[in-house]
């Protein structure tokens, strides 16, 4: 996807770290996780309308 080295340099956990504490503060890991089930269950179905990506 993108430069790691560029990315890496830059700020490799701000990015990560930022949204992973936002879902899990705001306690969106309860819906995210069942989005993700859906997900994987209709992953045929889907073939990942966007939602991989995005995340």
């Amino acid at each position: 996807m993108f430069p790691e080295p560029r990315r890496d340099r830059s700020k490799p956990r701000a990015p990560s770290k930022r949204k992973g504490k936002k879902h899990t503060s705001v306690g969106s890991s309860s819906g995210r996780r069942s989005s993700f089930s859906n997900l994987m269950y209709s992953d045929s179905s889907t073939s990942t309308q966007g939602f991989y990506p995005p995340d």
